[in-house]
């Protein structure tokens, strides 16, 4: 899926790895987990948890005991404030309201595309590409690359034996502990983690409805069904496991800044360098802000006092530091602390949230460009680059295209609108506004995107040597794959780690 001029472009254009990558993941077969649906099915009737929404918003905030007798122009300072605070607590309880809505309908298409397909013992997904080459299944309601609701509803159809003490098993045990969100510990220490917490699991999968613990997992369905094999393996020794085992890049936009640029800074705090130990480059970026701001002055609102209080962890960078390479900006990095953060961690007033956002970023912004070092210096030139090809007129009209390193012909089209005034009869004489594409492309648009799609693509190559070299090794290799995030089956998984890797040097060597 591409412009129109760049498509033209492509008809020519030879790229045998990403056909073979795009063939081996239409060959996948997949099939409904059908015992986690069950599961889900009775869970989703009892409560809303997470993903699983199918009843009405709660919570709603309950106005001041005094809020129906006295009018806006007899309230006390005190009563001002407190009815300044539900005002702003409604405010906050309206938009989460109106996220659980989306939630419930998205739920509600997911569990009706099951019970459609459940009793099919084989079902494929059609994919394609971007403009940048990353590749997508053309399916709703239920994806590989859907939420964790939707790919823990999915197994892949074949199953392979994994016996206790063997390789295998080791991808199997580690898989359970990331499911769980004990990812950040040494590869030993996530295969040793289910050993103190057996009983616990194994009560999971015998009533995951009585025993609803495994809900505190950080994806908890597909925890869910690692659990069900869980069990099997520990009481008979073995299992025919149908679950994939996903091994994720850490940051993998800035991965592959970092390696092209050979950044050693930014690279080590990505895992590109030995390390025995997992880094975090959120919790790094995370550890600088807080150390700028304990050495800074204290601000006459008391956010300095209130972030160093509550603790500036790597939630709150998250999602700034794994879009710094696609070109976040400040105001919207921002907005991420607001919605991923200060509305689930209840320790700033809604009405707040955006200062005491802003006063945050004030620290974590400079902290990325300390972490970050060459990734930002070629965010830069390709911003620069763009204005230029566009200048220049050196692409064809209007598209900037590049050859990535799978042999995909990436490429990026933006245009200038020309605005149209309608006249209309419409509530007496109304004007419509309509844009429509003109032929001149967009100088700036281009600068902007060329560093997040120039990044995208290198990680679209990445997974069409990755998948197109595993189904190579592997005739059939069953193959669940999402952007950085490469998955197979657990008797598969130490050939998809060896792959992985090379190919990743090769793309930079």
């Amino acid at each position: 899926k591409a412009h129109g001029a760049a498509r033209e472009l492509l008809k020519d254009h030879d790229m045998p790895k990403v056909f073979a990558c795009l063939n081996a993941l239409q060959a996948v077969r997949w099939q409904v987990n059908r015992r986690v649906f069950e599961v889900i099915d009775q869970i989703s009737r009892i409560r809303n948890v997470g993903e699983l929404v199918l009843g009405d918003p709660e919570n709603k905030p309950t106005p001041p005991a005094w809020f129906d007798t006295i009018g806006d122009k007899e309230r006390t300072p005190e009563q001002e404030q407190e009815f300044l605070d539900w005002k702003a607590a409604m405010t906050s309880w309206y938009t989460t309201a109106k996220l659980q809505r989306t939630a419930k309908q998205r739920f509600a298409v997911t569990l009706r595309t099951v019970r459609e397909y459940m009793d099919y013992e084989n079902l494929y997904f059609v994919y394609f590409c971007d403009s940048r080459g990353r590749v997508y299944p053309m399916t709703q309601g239920l994806s590989p690359q859907g939420s964790d609701v939707q790919k823990g509803l999915l197994r892949f159809a074949e199953g392979k034996w994994v016996e206790r003490g063997t390789t295998a098993c080791d991808w199997f045990l580690h898989n359970g502990a990331n499911l769980w969100g004990f990812d950040k510990a040494t590869p030993q220490e996530r295969i040793d983690w289910h050993s103190e917490h057996g009983a616990q699991i194994l009560s999971f999968a015998d009533d995951p409805i009585e025993n609803q613990g495994w809900l505190d997992a950080d994806s908890p369905v597909q925890f869910l069904a690692w659990c069900f094999e869980y069990a099997e393996l520990i009481r008979t020794g073995r299992v025919c496991s149908h679950l994939p085992v996903a091994l994720d890049g850490s940051c993998s936009g800035l991965q592959h800044f970092s390696a092209m640029l050979r950044d050693e800074v930014g690279g080590a705090a990505v895992n590109l360098t030995y390390s025995p130990k997992m880094n975090d480059i959120y919790r790094a970026v995370a550890e600088v802000a807080a150390q700028a701001m304990q050495e800074a002055e204290p601000d006459e609102d008391g956010y300095r006092e209130a972030w160093l209080a509550h603790g500036i962890n790597r939630s709150v960078t998250k999602r700034s530091v794994m879009t710094t390479s696609y070109g976040v900006t400040k105001r919207s990095a921002i907005r991420y602390v607001i919605d991923d953060y200060l509305r689930v961690h209840d320790f700033i007033r809604p009405r707040e949230h955006y200062s005491a956002a802003s006063y945050l970023m004030d620290f974590v912004w400079p902290a990325i460009s300390a972490v970050v070092i060459k990734g930002k210096q070629a965010m830069a030139w390709l911003d620069k680059a763009g204005k230029q090809i566009i200048k220049s007129k050196g692409d064809t009209e209007g598209a900037i295209t590049w050859v990535t390193p799978s042999g995909f012909l990436a490429s990026q089209a933006y245009y200038e609108y020309e605005e149209h005034n309608v006249a209309t009869k419409l509530y007496g004489h109304a004007r419509i506004k309509v844009l429509v594409e003109s032929k001149d492309p967009s100088s700036m648009q281009h600068s902007q995107g060329l560093s997040p799609n120039f990044i995208h693509s290198m990680d679209a190559s990445h997974l069409h040597l990755v998948t197109a070299k595993m189904a190579e090794l592997i005739p059939g290799a069953s193959l669940a794959m999402i952007h950085d995030s490469f998955g197979t089956h657990a008797a598969d998984t130490h050939t998809l780690y060896r792959v992985l890797r090379d190919e990743f040097v090769r793309m930079y060597e």
